[in-house]
């Protein structure tokens, strides 16, 4: 059992007023989300800028911390990564996580986005990262490794690390069995079709291959999310998809990763929950929810889950 803590949110439990006011205030804010994405496009993936270059860094080391604590490992040890194939779905803004990752010992590193957010990343960001490998006793020839992969990256060359924007999201041109392990930071719940992506993953990992990624099920909108985190799940689809755009919340629940990754033939699946609501709560606002979000399997409590799986 991997050693993480889980979170435990307390919003304020809603009474009927409460509920209804949640309801009418993410009503309205679901069209200006849309007209504001059409206006600005998709830019930033995080709640802070990457001008916060020690705060970003520590992002991205935390990141793969967790990572390797749900695949039962430690930072410290590097057989798990050692000479494997890392494929990242989503990488957001900067290619942090692909550094660190080579220099714990990956043999190559490809991130796959929608959106090319990579091209204007602060040089003193990744000296940060590369600052921290070194204070964290990494060999020195991982790291110069990880550092001329990312400058060839950078430049356009091929190299360890690859980075592949494609707004069809098409993951098969990486080519069968050309993966080890498969990381997700937050990014599976903006997929537009969680069950294709799956199968593709399923094609594209060698056996015994691994699965890790971490799904934030909250609603994204930040000032509602903190006070009503199932607002999304409130409405009925016809409304809802009326008013999404490219990159909103899939409102995909856990129990449904787990069934198309089983399709895909992954088995050993583990839902770990990181983040939760408590049952008063839950109970409080599931009679407002649409739908099969009313459910028991559609696991309301867990606001952030990470996924594991193995391949084969």
């Amino acid at each position: 059992m991997p050693a993480v803590k889980e979170n435990h949110a307390r919003p304020p439990i809603p009474g009927a007023i409460r509920n209804l006011f949640h309801a009418l205030a993410g009503g309205i804010v679901l069209p200006l989300n849309q007209i504001r994405h059409g206006l600005l496009g998709y830019t930033n993936p995080r709640t802070f800028p990457l001008s916060e270059v020690d705060r970003a860094a520590a992002y991205d080391r935390q990141v793969v911390i967790r990572w390797l604590e749900h695949l039962e490992s430690t930072p410290a040890d590097g057989t798990l990564l050692r000479g494997k194939r890392v494929l990242e779905l989503g990488p957001g803004d900067n290619l942090g996580v692909g550094v660190i990752m080579l220099a714990m010992g990956a043999a190559t590193y490809t991130a796959v986005d929608v959106h090319p957010l990579v091209g204007s990343v602060p040089d003193e960001l990744y000296e940060t990262i590369f600052q921290t490998l070194e204070t964290d006793g990494h060999p020195e020839n991982r790291i110069a490794d990880a550092r001329r992969a990312l400058d060839l990256c950078r430049e356009g060359e091929e190299s360890a690390i690859r980075y592949v924007c494609r707004p069809d999201f098409d993951l098969t041109s990486l080519g069968e069995n050309s993966i080890d392990l498969i990381v997700s930071q937050a990014a599976f719940e903006h997929f537009s079709d969680v069950g294709k992506t799956i199968g593709e993953l399923g094609k594209l990992t060698a056996p015994g291959g691994r699965f890790v990624a971490e799904i934030d099920l909250k609603t994204h909108t930040r000032w509602i999310r903190d006070v009503d985190p199932l607002n999304i799940y409130r409405y009925p689809a016809w409304f809802y998809d009326r008013f999404k755009f490219n990159g909103s919340p899939n409102r995909v629940r856990p129990d449904e990763y787990v069934r198309h990754l089983e399709l895909a033939g992954w088995r050993n699946i583990q839902v770990f929950s990181t983040e939760s609501l408590t049952e008063e709560y839950v109970a409080r606002v599931r009679p407002h929810l649409t739908g099969s979000f009313r459910s028991r399997e559609a696991r309301m409590n867990d606001l952030v889950v990470t996924i594991v799986a193995e391949h084969g």
